[in-house]
C-alpha cells in the first residue's frame, strides 16, 4: 500500500459530494448552492482514518442544461485538462455522488464520463445522499442496486447516507446519528472496494489528447475528423495534422485565437 490513497468524488453540482468528503475529513468546506454549468475543476482534502492517509479530489461532472460549447465549455475544457493531467498518475478508487432519485440520462452521461476518463480500469463505488428519512439508512440503496445493475452501470458497491445537519437543535440530534452511521458505512465501502496501488490511467502523452478528444465528443457532441489522422508516431509525439484539426474544431465552435492557443499550449505542458 502506498503511503497516500487518492480517491476521486465525482457528481454533479448540489448533490453532496462536499458533504461527503466533510464528513470523511471532519472537516467544515464551504458547500456549494449553485452550479457553474459544466465545470470539471479539483479541490484536493486530506482525511486519516485507520492509520492511513487519504486524499480526497471532490470534481464536479455535467450538469443539467450542459450542452452548449459556445460559453461555460469553454472554461470547462481548460478544467479538463488540468482533471486530465492529474488523473493521468492514478487513482485507489472512484466515489460516485448523486441524490437519491430515479436514474437520468444525466447520470448516465456522468458514468460514461468517468469511464472514459479512466478506462474504467479504477473500481466506482456509488454514494446515494438524502437517505435521512430511510430506515435503516442503507434500505434504498440494497432496495434499488439491481436498477443500476440493469441499467448496466458497474459500480464495484454502494450505498445510500446522510449527510445532512440539522438548523434547530431537535433536528440536529437527529440527524448526527444518521451522519455517524453514514460515515461508518462509507469507511467501510471505501476500505472494501479501493486498490491496494493506483492505476495510472494515462501512460502517455498522446492519450491525454485522445481522451480530451472523445470526451469533447461524448459531452457536447461536436463531429471530430481528428481519429481518421492517427495521433503518434514512435516518438509519441503528436502530429502537426491533430492539432491542426483540433484549433480548426475549437475556432468552428467560437474559440477565439487567443483561448485556441491557450488551450494548445496548455495540452502540451500536460506530461
Amino acid at each position: 500500500m502506498t503511503r497516500r490513497v487518492k480517491i476521486l468524488v465525482f457528481g454533479t453540482s448540489n448533490v453532496g459530494k462536499t458533504s461527503i468528503i466533510n464528513l470523511l475529513a471532519k472537516s467544515e468546506r464551504e458547500i456549494g448552492h449553485g452550479a457553474r454549468g459544466c465545470t470539471f475543476k479539483s479541490e484536493e482534502c486530506h482525511a486519516d482514518f485507520d492509520g492511513v492517509q487519504y486524499s480526497f479530489y471532490d470534481t464536479a461532472g455535467l450538469n443539467e442544461g450542459d450542452g452548449d460549447p459556445t460559453k461555460e465549455s469553454k472554461e470547462a475544457i481548460e478544467d479538463l485538462i488540468d482533471l486530465l493531467a492529474e488523473i493521468r498518475d492514478g487513482f485507489h478508487l472512484i466515489i460516485y455522488v448523486r441524490r437519491i432519485s430515479a436514474l437520468t440520462k444525466l447520470d448516465k452521461q456522468n458514468y460514461d464520463l468517468i469511464k472514459t476518463l479512466t478506462n474504467g480500469q479504477i473500481p466506482c463505488i456509488c454514494v446515494n445522499t438524502g437517505a435521512e428519512n430511510i430506515d435503516p439508512i442503507n434500505k434504498w440503496w440494497e432496495d434499488h442496486k439491481n436498477v443500476f445493475e440493469r441499467a448496466e452501470y458497474n459500480f464495484k458497491d454502494g450505498l445510500s447516507v446522510c449527510t445532512v445537519v440539522g438548523t434547530k437543535p431537535e433536528f440536529e440530534r437527529i440527524y448526527k446519528i444518521l451522519r455517524e452511521q453514514s460515515e461508518l458505512l462509507l469507511w467501510s465501502c471505501i476500505m472494501d472496494n479501493r486498490l491496494d496501488e493506483p492505476i495510472a490511467v494515462i501512460q502517455k502523452n498522446s492519450e491525454i489528447w485522445t481522451k480530451l478528444l472523445t470526451i469533447i465528443d461524448t459531452v457536447w457532441n461536436w463531429k471530430i475528423p481528428v481519429f481518421n489522422i492517427g495521433l503518434t508516431d514512435v516518438t509519441g509525439e503528436i502530429r502537426d495534422e491533430v492539432v491542426i484539426t483540433f484549433k480548426r474544431l475549437l475556432r468552428d465552435h467560437n474559440f477565439d485565437d487567443n483561448k485556441i492557443t491557450k488551450i494548445v499550449n496548455k495540452m502540451y505542458l500536460v506530461r
